[in-house]
């Protein structure tokens, strides 16, 4: 389970102080392997608080900072 391990401790954290995380790379090989994995990354990419890219030509789009309302 992801948040028993120091991972994913780091990411509620960050989800908790409502940063973003953003993880550069080419993360297919063990995305391809963990059934685990690739559902974390494609839920991660429905989000605003954590998301996988796999070049750095999306950063500037997914670091935008988040309308919210305040009504």
């Amino acid at each position: 389970m992801m948040a028993n391990t120091p991972r994913g401790a780091i990411i509620q954290k960050l989800v908790n102080y409502r940063s973003q995380l953003v993880i550069v790379g080419d993360t297919s090989r063990w995305v391809e392997s963990s059934n685990a994995l690739c559902d974390f990354v494609y839920e991660s990419n429905k989000g605003c608080e954590v998301c996988f890219l796999p070049y750095m030509d999306g950063l500037a789009e997914r670091l935008q900072p988040t309308v919210q309302s305040w009504i």
